[in-house]
């Protein structure tokens, strides 16, 4: 299509609107600075229309320089340009995010994000491919079946993770606790991971439970998980949101319709002008059991929502960790994402079946705290680890697992976990997968890179090369005691708890 055409399209386009603006009837004035608004959008498309042209008469490699393709890369600069997590989605990306958040689909078992440039496991969920190869959080994915990640888009390192189950990816991963990049081969296969990860009781009164997301089921999930356990006579919970990247914003608030009084607002959301909508417990509380929640620089959005919710109404004790790091350097909050983003699906000829993720509001807790402002959420109480202890309960897979001498006194016997890290798979070279067609190529890096070069911030850890002898979940610890102090202050009535009861 020639440059005059397409002008002429434009031309048309505008005259249109200008058709409709004077039927509406917006008065003289309106309507003059309406026809500036579109005469400026008229040379900003010229601008626009004559680079894609010169592209497509010019470019060297042709294949690259369809409208078609243009265009949708065209969109996805201009939506990622706004925020991290404005995200345009084609057809094919919108289903597989869909299929993601509504429960079932192929692929790892992993959720990503872009850390520094480079692509990071931010959660590896529970009984996956990845969590059975030895993959966790925090490692960094430097190539993919043979092909740097460096520079590359969320959207295309999903789809190159994801596939039908029984195929294969190679991945080579940095890790902070090693000196050489490990590599995986990891078989896909169907993902439908429970939102609740280990319930069970930490002695006769203390009960625990691992919310790994918020996806479609998990507020029913907890809710379940919630009353058997307190058949099992649990008058305490040790919520863990580590690592919980989040999910939806209306399952986060059934979450917290567990635990709050009707009438008490959850969230308020605001969005642009006067958008505000605030979100309100409507039933009562799920039992009487106290509640501690355990949180970390991945407890992110909705885990926010939840954990500054109950820390507002000290309606729980949020316990965090001495070693969590953040560009280096000790902080305990957590991730810090108070937006909100909106799923807009898109009707248009061109883009039907696409969708965009787009931010539309920030966030506040009840007491008007935005998490964005706050850069996250400060724990009321720090276990006293190190930077290396904390890491290495994620590297051991040791959430949950309490100290044998209190498992003992509680009367508790465990078995010891399979530590699928310990055995990372030998490296071996892979030759790249053949593409069907052409890929975007990701920034040029070298083939020498170690895990010193990728954690260049200064948070390189210093693990011993051998695990400890006995690993444990030390930030577990120190919620479980807090409960237990709770129990006693109470059975001894030794007075009002803040953290004890629902509506304190």
């Amino acid at each position: 299509m020639s440059r005059m055409v397409r002008r002429g399209h434009m031309v048309l386009l505008w005259m249109v609107s200008l058709a409709i603006l004077g039927v509406m009837g917006l008065g003289v004035h309106s309507t003059v600075m309406a026809v500036e608004n579109i005469e400026t959008k008229m040379e900003q498309s010229d601008l626009f229309l004559e680079v894609m042209a010169t592209i497509e008469e010019s470019y060297i490699e042709e294949d690259k320089t369809k409208p078609d393709v243009l265009i949708e890369k065209a969109i996805q600069g201009m939506v990622e340009g706004l925020d991290r997590y404005s995200v345009f989605f084609t057809q094919e990306e919108a289903k597989e995010f869909n299929d993601q958040t509504q429960g079932e689909f192929e692929g790892l078992g992993i959720q990503i994000n872009l850390t520094d440039g480079w692509l990071t496991v931010v959660q590896t969920l529970h009984e996956t491919p990845a969590e059975r190869a030895g993959i966790l959080e925090g490692d960094r994915i430097i190539e993919i079946d043979g092909q740097g990640t460096k520079g590359i888009s969320l959207q295309e390192a999903v789809k190159k993770l994801k596939g039908p189950k029984g195929t294969k990816v190679n991945l080579r991963i940095a890790r902070r606790s090693e000196t050489q990049l490990l590599t995986f081969d990891v078989e896909r296969d169907v993902i439908n991971p429970s939102a609740i990860i280990n319930p069970k009781m930490l002695d006769n009164e203390v009960g625990y439970m691992r919310l790994q997301d918020f996806s479609k089921d998990a507020a029913r999930e907890l809710e379940r998980y919630i009353r058997e356990l307190e058949e099992k006579g649990m008058r305490a919970l040790v919520l863990d949101l580590r690592d919980n990247y989040g999910g939806l914003l209306d399952v986060a608030v059934d979450a917290c319709d567990l635990f709050i009084e009707r009438g008490k607002v959850i969230v308020t959301y605001r969005g642009r002008g006067d958008q505000i909508k605030e979100y309100v417990a409507k039933r009562d509380p799920v039992g009487h059991i106290l509640l501690a929640v355990l949180v970390n620089e991945f407890s992110a959005s909705a885990s926010e929502i939840v954990a500054g919710c109950m820390q507002d109404y000290k309606r729980a004790v949020i316990v965090g960790s001495a070693g969590s790091m953040r560009d280096g350097k000790p902080d305990p909050r957590t991730f810090g994402k108070g937006s909100v983003q909106t799923l807009i699906p898109l009707s248009t000829k061109g883009g039907q079946g696409a969708m965009l993720k787009l931010t539309t509001a920030k966030y506040y807790t009840p007491k008007e705290r935005s998490i964005s402002d706050l850069e996250g959420l400060t724990p009321d109480i720090l276990a006293n680890v190190t930077p290396d202890e904390h890491y290495s309960i994620r590297l051991n897979r040791k959430y949950g697992v309490l100290p044998p001498n209190v498992m003992k006194s509680a009367g508790i016997l465990e078995p010891v976990a399979k530590n699928p890290a310990e055995n990372p798979q030998p490296q071996e070279p892979k030759e790249p997968a053949p593409q069907t067609e052409p890929q975007p190529v990701p920034e040029e890096q070298p083939k020498d890179l170690t895990p010193s070069d990728i954690f260049k911030e200064g948070a390189q850890d210093t693990l011993q090369e051998e695990p400890k002898e006995e690993v444990f979940d030390t930030e577990l610890l120190a919620a479980y005691q807090s409960l237990k102090t709770a129990l006693i202050l109470i059975d001894n009535q030794a007075g009002e708890v803040g953290l004890a009861r629902p509506g304190n």
